[in-house]
Protein backbone atom coordinates (compact mmCIF):
# COMPACT_ATOMS: atom_id res chain seq x y z
CA UNK A 1 0.00 0.00 0.00
CA UNK A 2 3.05 2.31 0.30
CA UNK A 3 3.45 2.41 -3.29
CA UNK A 4 -0.25 3.48 -4.03
CA UNK A 5 0.32 6.37 -1.59
CA UNK A 6 3.82 6.97 -3.07
CA UNK A 7 2.20 7.51 -6.54
CA UNK A 8 -0.80 9.31 -5.29
CA UNK A 9 1.12 11.95 -3.63
CA UNK A 10 3.69 12.40 -6.13
CA UNK A 11 1.15 12.86 -8.73
CA UNK A 12 -0.23 15.69 -6.53
CA UNK A 13 3.28 17.02 -5.99
CA UNK A 14 4.12 17.48 -9.33
CA UNK A 15 0.96 18.87 -10.42
CA UNK A 16 1.52 21.46 -7.56
CA UNK A 17 5.73 21.99 -8.06
CA UNK A 18 5.04 22.17 -12.17
CA UNK A 19 2.15 24.02 -12.09
CA UNK A 20 3.95 26.76 -9.39
CA UNK A 21 7.22 27.05 -11.39
CA UNK A 22 5.40 27.47 -15.05
CA UNK A 23 3.68 30.32 -13.68
CA UNK A 24 6.22 31.90 -11.94
CA UNK A 25 8.49 31.71 -14.96
CA UNK A 26 5.14 33.03 -17.28
CA UNK A 27 5.02 35.82 -14.95
CA UNK A 28 8.37 36.70 -15.55
CA UNK A 29 8.89 36.02 -19.27
CA UNK A 30 4.98 37.18 -20.37
CA UNK A 31 3.67 40.09 -21.61
CA UNK A 32 2.06 42.18 -19.02
CA UNK A 33 -1.34 41.68 -21.34
CA UNK A 34 -1.10 38.06 -21.86
CA UNK A 35 -4.38 36.09 -20.96
CA UNK A 36 -4.58 33.94 -17.39
CA UNK A 37 -5.71 31.26 -19.85
CA UNK A 38 -2.73 30.98 -21.77
CA UNK A 39 -0.47 30.36 -18.25
CA UNK A 40 -3.11 27.76 -17.05
CA UNK A 41 -2.58 25.71 -20.68
CA UNK A 42 0.93 25.83 -20.24
CA UNK A 43 1.29 24.84 -16.83
CA UNK A 44 -1.64 22.11 -17.15
CA UNK A 45 -0.13 20.75 -20.40
CA UNK A 46 3.52 21.32 -18.47
CA UNK A 47 2.42 19.21 -15.30
CA UNK A 48 0.61 16.88 -17.29
CA UNK A 49 3.67 15.87 -19.52
CA UNK A 50 6.24 16.00 -16.68
CA UNK A 51 3.72 13.19 -14.94
CA UNK A 52 3.42 10.78 -17.50
CA UNK A 53 7.05 10.85 -18.99
CA UNK A 54 8.06 10.03 -14.84
CA UNK A 55 5.83 7.01 -14.14
CA UNK A 56 6.89 5.42 -17.63
CA UNK A 57 10.42 5.98 -17.84
CA UNK A 58 10.45 4.42 -13.66
CA UNK A 59 8.18 1.78 -15.37
CA UNK A 60 5.55 2.24 -12.36
CA UNK A 61 2.75 0.58 -15.21
CA UNK A 62 3.29 -2.48 -16.31
CA UNK A 63 3.85 -2.67 -20.14
CA UNK A 64 1.45 -4.97 -21.15
CA UNK A 65 -0.94 -2.91 -20.40
CA UNK A 66 -0.32 -0.05 -22.44
CA UNK A 67 0.49 -2.53 -25.27
CA UNK A 68 -2.15 -3.51 -28.19
CA UNK A 69 -0.96 -6.81 -29.94
CA UNK A 70 -2.39 -9.54 -32.16
CA UNK A 71 -3.85 -11.29 -29.23
CA UNK A 72 -5.75 -8.66 -27.18
CA UNK A 73 -6.86 -6.07 -30.33
CA UNK A 74 -10.29 -7.17 -30.51
CA UNK A 75 -10.78 -6.84 -26.62
CA UNK A 76 -9.01 -3.34 -26.21
CA UNK A 77 -9.86 -1.80 -28.71
CA UNK A 78 -13.27 -2.54 -29.34
CA UNK A 79 -15.95 -0.47 -30.45
CA UNK A 80 -17.97 -0.73 -27.60
CA UNK A 81 -15.92 0.92 -25.29
CA UNK A 82 -16.36 3.92 -27.25
CA UNK A 83 -20.22 3.01 -26.98
CA UNK A 84 -20.22 2.69 -23.36
CA UNK A 85 -18.14 6.02 -22.63
CA UNK A 86 -20.65 8.35 -24.83
CA UNK A 87 -23.60 6.52 -23.70
CA UNK A 88 -21.98 7.56 -20.14
CA UNK A 89 -22.03 11.15 -20.63
CA UNK A 90 -25.36 12.05 -19.94
CA UNK A 91 -26.38 10.17 -17.06
CA UNK A 92 -23.00 11.63 -15.58
CA UNK A 93 -23.80 14.71 -16.34
CA UNK A 94 -27.25 14.89 -15.16
CA UNK A 95 -25.32 13.47 -11.77
CA UNK A 96 -22.82 16.36 -11.90
CA UNK A 97 -26.04 19.08 -12.33
CA UNK A 98 -27.92 17.89 -9.13
CA UNK A 99 -25.07 19.13 -6.79
CA UNK A 100 -25.93 22.36 -5.48
CA UNK A 101 -24.94 25.58 -6.51
CA UNK A 102 -23.12 26.48 -3.42
CA UNK A 103 -20.78 23.32 -3.62
CA UNK A 104 -19.95 24.22 -7.61
CA UNK A 105 -16.84 26.72 -6.80
CA UNK A 106 -14.56 25.88 -10.00
CA UNK A 107 -11.31 27.90 -9.62
CA UNK A 108 -11.16 27.80 -13.26
CA UNK A 109 -14.18 29.19 -14.08
CA UNK A 110 -12.89 32.41 -15.19
CA UNK A 111 -10.16 30.69 -17.55
CA UNK A 112 -12.16 28.46 -18.86
CA UNK A 113 -13.79 29.25 -21.58
CA UNK A 114 -10.84 30.60 -22.68
CA UNK A 115 -9.10 27.01 -22.70
CA UNK A 116 -11.89 25.52 -24.35
CA UNK A 117 -11.70 27.64 -27.43
CA UNK A 118 -8.24 26.84 -27.85
CA UNK A 119 -6.61 24.15 -29.80
CA UNK A 120 -3.28 24.63 -27.31
CA UNK A 121 -6.10 23.57 -24.48
CA UNK A 122 -7.34 20.90 -26.09
CA UNK A 123 -3.60 19.57 -26.49
CA UNK A 124 -3.49 20.11 -22.44
CA UNK A 125 -6.57 18.81 -21.59
CA UNK A 126 -8.37 17.01 -24.09
CA UNK A 127 -5.32 14.86 -25.04
CA UNK A 128 -2.76 14.81 -21.91
CA UNK A 129 -4.62 14.66 -19.33
CA UNK A 130 -6.80 11.77 -20.03
CA UNK A 131 -3.15 9.87 -20.89
CA UNK A 132 -1.55 10.87 -17.47
CA UNK A 133 -4.66 10.46 -15.49
CA UNK A 134 -4.95 6.96 -17.05
CA UNK A 135 -1.24 6.34 -16.69
CA UNK A 136 -1.39 7.34 -12.78
CA UNK A 137 -4.91 6.16 -11.72
CA UNK A 138 -6.10 3.38 -13.69
CA UNK A 139 -1.99 2.09 -14.75
CA UNK A 140 -0.19 2.36 -11.51
CA UNK A 141 -2.23 2.84 -8.55
CA UNK A 142 -5.12 0.23 -9.65
CA UNK A 143 -2.83 -2.07 -10.65
CA UNK A 144 -0.81 -2.16 -7.04
CA UNK A 145 -3.78 -1.61 -4.94
CA UNK A 146 -5.51 -4.77 -6.76
CA UNK A 147 -2.19 -6.69 -5.28
CA UNK A 148 -2.41 -5.77 -2.16
CA UNK A 149 -5.89 -6.70 -2.22
CA UNK A 150 -5.34 -9.83 -3.70
CA UNK A 151 -2.58 -11.11 -1.16
CA UNK A 152 -5.23 -10.78 1.53
CA UNK A 153 -8.65 -12.53 0.15
CA UNK A 154 -7.07 -13.66 -3.46
CA UNK A 155 -8.04 -13.61 -7.13
CA UNK A 156 -11.48 -12.40 -6.16
CA UNK A 157 -14.37 -9.49 -7.00
CA UNK A 158 -14.15 -8.48 -3.04
CA UNK A 159 -10.17 -7.42 -3.78
CA UNK A 160 -11.15 -6.21 -7.50
CA UNK A 161 -13.97 -3.81 -6.21
CA UNK A 162 -12.09 -2.43 -3.00
CA UNK A 163 -9.68 -1.66 -5.60
CA UNK A 164 -11.58 -0.20 -8.31
CA UNK A 165 -13.54 1.86 -5.50
CA UNK A 166 -10.26 2.86 -3.94
CA UNK A 167 -8.80 4.04 -6.99
CA UNK A 168 -11.72 6.19 -7.84
CA UNK A 169 -12.34 8.08 -4.30
CA UNK A 170 -8.78 8.99 -4.86
CA UNK A 171 -9.38 10.05 -8.62
CA UNK A 172 -12.27 12.31 -7.22
CA UNK A 173 -10.38 13.72 -4.67
CA UNK A 174 -7.83 15.42 -7.14
CA UNK A 175 -9.86 17.21 -9.02
CA UNK A 176 -10.82 19.45 -5.92
CA UNK A 177 -14.09 20.93 -7.18
CA UNK A 178 -17.05 19.51 -5.23
CA UNK A 179 -19.21 19.68 -8.19
CA UNK A 180 -17.14 17.68 -9.92
CA UNK A 181 -16.11 15.01 -7.53
CA UNK A 182 -19.33 12.67 -8.43
CA UNK A 183 -18.72 12.59 -11.69
CA UNK A 184 -14.95 12.16 -11.34
CA UNK A 185 -16.15 9.43 -8.60
CA UNK A 186 -18.46 7.21 -10.82
CA UNK A 187 -16.55 7.62 -13.94
CA UNK A 188 -13.31 6.71 -12.06
CA UNK A 189 -15.93 3.06 -11.27
CA UNK A 190 -16.46 2.85 -14.76
CA UNK A 191 -12.85 3.04 -16.23
CA UNK A 192 -11.54 1.14 -13.09
CA UNK A 193 -13.75 -1.68 -14.34
CA UNK A 194 -13.13 -1.30 -18.02
CA UNK A 195 -9.56 -1.97 -17.02
CA UNK A 196 -9.78 -4.75 -15.01
CA UNK A 197 -11.87 -6.68 -17.80
CA UNK A 198 -9.71 -5.76 -20.12
CA UNK A 199 -6.13 -5.61 -18.45
CA UNK A 200 -5.21 -2.75 -20.12
CA UNK A 201 -5.34 1.35 -19.55
CA UNK A 202 -5.80 2.37 -23.33
CA UNK A 203 -9.77 1.40 -23.20
CA UNK A 204 -10.00 3.89 -20.12
CA UNK A 205 -7.88 6.06 -22.12
CA UNK A 206 -10.20 6.25 -25.03
CA UNK A 207 -13.16 6.57 -22.55
CA UNK A 208 -11.44 9.53 -20.99
CA UNK A 209 -10.09 11.25 -24.07
CA UNK A 210 -14.23 11.23 -25.21
CA UNK A 211 -15.07 12.32 -22.02
CA UNK A 212 -13.02 15.50 -21.64
CA UNK A 213 -13.08 16.07 -25.83
CA UNK A 214 -16.98 16.23 -25.38
CA UNK A 215 -16.39 19.87 -23.30
CA UNK A 216 -14.57 21.11 -26.26
CA UNK A 217 -16.61 20.21 -29.04
CA UNK A 218 -19.81 21.57 -27.18
CA UNK A 219 -18.64 24.37 -26.39
CA UNK A 220 -17.67 24.77 -30.04
CA UNK A 221 -20.68 24.12 -31.24
CA UNK A 222 -22.64 25.69 -28.78
CA UNK A 223 -21.19 28.07 -26.21
CA UNK A 224 -23.66 29.03 -24.42
CA UNK A 225 -24.14 25.51 -23.12
CA UNK A 226 -21.08 26.07 -20.96
CA UNK A 227 -23.29 28.08 -18.48
CA UNK A 228 -25.68 25.24 -18.44
CA UNK A 229 -26.54 21.67 -17.07
CA UNK A 230 -27.29 19.06 -18.90
CA UNK A 231 -31.00 19.66 -18.03
CA UNK A 232 -31.54 23.08 -19.19
CA UNK A 233 -29.59 22.11 -22.33
CA UNK A 234 -32.61 19.03 -22.64
CA UNK A 235 -35.19 20.05 -20.70
CA UNK A 236 -38.27 17.70 -21.04
CA UNK A 237 -36.28 15.29 -23.64
CA UNK A 238 -33.97 14.72 -20.40
CA UNK A 239 -35.67 11.23 -19.09
CA UNK A 240 -35.61 10.04 -22.51
CA UNK A 241 -32.48 10.72 -22.88
CA UNK A 242 -31.38 9.29 -19.63
CA UNK A 243 -33.36 5.98 -20.13
CA UNK A 244 -32.01 5.61 -23.42
CA UNK A 245 -28.60 6.32 -22.32
CA UNK A 246 -28.43 4.09 -19.55
CA UNK A 247 -30.17 1.17 -21.88
CA UNK A 248 -27.04 1.55 -24.60
CA UNK A 249 -24.72 1.21 -21.26
CA UNK A 250 -26.31 -1.56 -19.86
CA UNK A 251 -26.12 -3.12 -23.60
CA UNK A 252 -22.40 -2.23 -23.50
CA UNK A 253 -21.74 -3.77 -20.23
CA UNK A 254 -23.28 -6.84 -21.72
CA UNK A 255 -20.86 -6.99 -24.72
CA UNK A 256 -17.83 -6.01 -22.65
CA UNK A 257 -18.20 -8.78 -20.60
CA UNK A 258 -18.85 -11.57 -22.94
CA UNK A 259 -15.56 -10.28 -24.92
CA UNK A 260 -13.32 -10.37 -21.25
CA UNK A 261 -14.79 -13.54 -20.16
Amino acid sequence: MRKVILYFILFIIIQCVVTYGVTMLWDMNADPSASLGGKMIAASAASNAVILASFLVLRWIPADMMRVSHDNILRVLSPWHIVLGLSALVPLLWIEGLIPESLKQDVLADVLPEMLSSPWGYIAVGLLAPVAEEVVFRGAILHEAYGVFSKNVGERPEARWTAIIMTAFLFAGVHFNPAQMPHAMLMGILLGWLTMRTRSIIPAIIIHWLNNSFAFIAFQIWPESYDMSISDALGSWLPLAITVSVAIMSLSVWRIRLMTR
